[in-house]
C-alpha cells in the first residue's frame, strides 16, 4: 500500500516537473494535490452537503482545471461549505474569514497552493485518515514547489 501511495504522489509531482519543463500549465497538478488532500480526510470532516453532490461538483472544478480563480473559489467553498466546524483546530475561527476571502481571490497556482498549505495547517489531525501520514511530506513538497 505504501508503495502505491508513494507512486501516486511521485506521479503527480512528476507530471508537474514535465509540464513545467515543457512550458505547459501546471494547473492539473494542483487539482491532483487538492483531491489527494480531500481524499485523506475522514468522512466525519465533511458536512452532508459533501455527499449530496458537493464532492462531485468540487472535484469537477479542481481536477485538470487551469483556471486558478475557479480552483481558488472551489477551495474557499471547501472550507466554508463542505468541512464541518469539528474538522478545524482551535484558532481557525480567527483566520477563517480572511482565509476564505483570500482563497476565493486566488489568481495564480502559487496563490492556490499557499491557501491549501494554510488550510491544511488548521485541520484537526484527528480528521485525517491513516494514509495521510504517509503522503503528507511528499504532498507538502509538491505544494511548496507550486507555491514558490
Amino acid at each position: 500500500m505504501k508503495k502505491i501511495v508513494l507512486a501516486f504522489v511521485f506521479a503527480a509531482l512528476g507530471q508537474y516537473t514535465f509540464a513545467a519543463s515543457n512550458n505547459a500549465a501546471a494547473a492539473p497538478n494542483i487539482g491532483k494535490l487538492i483531491t489527494m488532500f480531500t481524499g485523506s480526510l475522514s468522512p466525519d470532516a465533511f458536512t452532508s452537503a459533501w455527499d449530496a453532490g458537493g464532492k462531485k461538483e468540487f472535484t469537477k472544478k479542481v481536477k485538470n482545471n487551469a483556471n486558478m480563480p475557479v480552483v481558488g473559489t472551489a477551495l474557499s467553498n471547501l472550507a466554508s461549505t463542505y468541512l464541518t466546524d469539528a474538522a478545524f483546530k482551535t484558532g481557525w475561527q480567527t483566520v477563517k474569514s480572511k482565509w476564505i476571502k483570500d482563497a476565493a481571490a486566488a489568481k495564480t497556482v502559487q496563490n492556490v497552493a499557499g491557501s491549501l498549505l494554510t488550510l491544511q495547517q488548521y485541520i484537526n489531525p484527528s480528521m485525517f485518515t491513516s494514509k495521510w501520514s504517509k503522503i503528507q511530506p511528499y504532498w507538502e513538497t509538491g505544494l511548496k514547489t507550486l507555491a514558490s
